[in-house]
């Protein structure tokens, strides 16, 4: 007889389980290599030198100080604010304050809590700008340095000059 082809045994249920998950983590894996691929491809195109980054991270911390400044100079006439607040309320020191001012002494507060949040924030987006753009700094860095050393006699080849002309 000829063998025409071969049927295997039926997989167990804990096998096609095995089986899925290696496919799954397979799938998965390829994913993210494709995403980092792309990530690269993009990095490169972004960037022609580290300058660019540095340039970049710049600008992106020069705005985020700008809205730093801003919200400071809001939390500074909310204290100017709260200054006066608390100078009308003096004439009510003995007696309970009214509804109204007790409310913009609270929107007071409340306003000023929410301006310090907002500038932790910002400060807190400064680092994490700073750690974005030095990683990619070193990922363009590896990337350039594979890519002018994949390419044969880039870094042998010597300037042409006095010495190295035939004789």
């Amino acid at each position: 007889g000829v063998t025409i082809r071969r049927v295997d045994a039926p997989l167990t249920a804990e096998q096609r389980a095995i089986k899925e998950a290696e496919a799954r983590k397979a799938k998965e894996e390829e994913l993210k290599r494709l995403e980092q691929d792309r990530k690269n491809r993009a990095l490169l195109a972004t960037y022609a030198t580290e300058r660019d980054i540095d340039y970049a991270r710049d600008r992106a911390l020069a705005d985020i100080e700008k809205a730093i400044k801003v919200l400071q100079d809001k939390q500074a006439e909310l204290a100017k604010r709260k200054q006066q607040l608390d100078n009308e309320a003096e004439f009510y020191k003995k007696k309970s304050l009214p509804p109204p001012l007790q409310a913009q002494v609270n929107d007071n507060d409340t306003e000023m809590k929410a301006q310090q949040t907002a500038i932790e924030g910002r400060r807190k987006e400064i680092e994490l700008v700073k750690v974005r753009y030095d990683e990619e700094k070193t990922r363009y860095r590896d990337l350039t340095k594979s890519k002018t050393a994949s390419k044969p006699g880039t870094a042998a080849q010597e300037p042409a000059g006095a010495d190295s002309r035939p004789r």
